[in-house]
């Protein structure tokens, strides 16, 4: 399960949204996502609109606090290449 109590902490620059909690913003990925705590689940929905099978970029990994919260992400492909050609 994804691990949520750091997203809350006050210096944590992270929040946990349950957007995907049907699965239909992106089939394949958990019903709880975490994003940038200044991102609105409205610009989630646009970044997922441009990703394939509405892929976003997701976190994967989270130091804490002992680490400044640092982090690691990872996404797919865009719908659309570099020239503009759907993929």
């Amino acid at each position: 399960g994804v691990e949520t109590h750091l997203a809350p902490c006050p210096a944590s620059p992270w929040r946990a949204t349950r957007l995907n909690a049907d699965y239909s913003l992106c089939s394949s990925y958990p019903a709880v996502l975490v994003l940038p705590r200044q991102m609105s689940d409205r610009e989630l929905i646009a970044v997922a609109s441009f990703r394939k099978r509405g892929r976003l970029p997701a976190m994967s990994w989270c130091g804490g606090p002992s680490l400044c919260f640092a982090s690691l992400w990872r996404c797919s492909q865009t719908t659309e290449g570099l020239m503009g050609q759907k993929s």
